[in-house]
């Protein structure tokens, strides 16, 4: 009989091995399965993640070449007020110089024509001097 126990025994410690060694099997198969899985579910995940990036870029790409547009107009308007303006100065700058001339020959007139009248007024003396009829009162100054 304890060689029927010890058979026994033995044969049933073999099937436990081998249910332990199924089991085992099993565990490593699914958790392969699992690990396949997991890796192409993530792959799925950034494939999706991924397709949103092309119309992003495309969507900031465009963004950039709008406001650039933009900009490069904003400085071709900032360009022709400058040169508004450098015209307006010159024509200012010219204008500035012709009234200057303008004021010197108007200077220079008056001043001949103060010669005229102290010229004029010495003529009058003198003929005054010259003729005693000529004492008459003399026609008032205009100024």
């Amino acid at each position: 009989m304890r060689f029927d126990r010890a058979r026994k025994s033995q044969c049933m410690s073999l099937w436990v091995w081998i249910v332990i060694v199924a089991a085992v099997l099993v565990a490593a198969v699914l958790a392969i399965a699992a690990l396949k899985k997991g890796r192409k579910w993530r792959r799925g995940f950034r494939r999706l993640e991924a397709d949103g990036f092309p119309s992003q870029a495309e969507h900031q790409l465009l963004e950039a070449d709008r406001r650039e547009a933009e900009l490069r107009e904003r400085s071709a308007r900032v360009d022709q007020e400058r040169a508004h303006a450098e015209r307006l100065r010159a024509e200012a700058q010219r204008r500035e110089l012709e009234a200057e001339v303008e004021e010197r020959r108007l200077r220079q007139r008056t001043e001949e024509v103060e010669r005229q009248r102290v010229e004029a007024e010495q003529a009058a003396r003198r003929a005054e001097e010259l003729d005693p009829d000529a004492r008459q009162e003399a026609p008032p100054r205009v100024s």
